[in-house]
């Protein structure tokens, strides 16, 4: 019986898991050579893989989306909801990690501006 392509790359994936699974310590030697002579095509890769999963409906723009920074454009982060999966906006690495530690939440980022409006 003659295997379809597909069938061929499924049989090929359990076969690279496998093998993982029984070296551990080479695959982990062989990535860690394979980062270090392309530093940025892991990233490329999750930065594609992204923009699939989260569509955005926009083209990223100059700067971020909140405090405007331009010189971030090439590290902008494809933000999304992480309840709906629906893609928001384009920010800089500070603002996203930002409303991720405020948990998207609000209340708590005007929490947050009576703060520092009454500590300033």
């Amino acid at each position: 019986m003659t295997q379809t392509i597909e069938q061929k790359r499924i049989a090929h994936r359990e076969a690279k898991r496998r093998y993982r699974a029984k070296h551990p310590e080479k695959h982990r030697a062989y990535m860690r050579q394979w980062h270090a002579a392309h530093p940025n095509k892991h990233k490329e890769y999750k930065n594609r893989q992204k923009e699939r999963r989260y569509a955005p409906t926009r083209p990223c723009p100059v700067g971020c989306e909140i405090c405007g920074c331009y010189y971030a454009t090439k590290s902008l982060a494809l933000d999304h909801n992480h309840k709906t999966e629906k893609f928001r906006g384009w920010l800089c690495q500070t603002c996203n990690m930002g409303l991720g530690h405020f948990e998207d939440d609000p209340i708590l980022l005007l929490k947050a501006i009576q703060y520092l409006r009454k500590n300033s």
